[in-house]
């Protein structure tokens, strides 16, 4: 896994990795600083409201990443 998440950033540019699930509680190595290790819900939570209508996130379309000019966020998840 330790390599997985060398190999992540160069491919994804992301600001932020979340990793999740039953899995990542043993992962016993030091995280890079833009790795957090996070509970399944939360993932769970954050793809809700990723395909939820604009109108109900109380806006509308936030602009994507690269018009925005910052990286996106990835998540992966160590469940198997």
């Amino acid at each position: 896994m330790r390599k997985v998440v060398e190999h992540l950033d160069p491919v994804f540019n992301y600001r932020l990795l979340y990793l999740g699930g039953g899995n990542s509680k043993f992962l016993h190595f030091a995280l890079p600083d833009n790795v957090r290790l996070i509970e399944n819900v939360a993932g769970l939570i954050g793809g809700v409201k990723l395909w939820a209508q604009p109108e109900a996130r109380g806006g509308t379309r936030a602009p994507d990443s690269a018009a925005a000019g910052t990286a996106p966020q990835a998540a992966v998840s160590t469940a198997t």
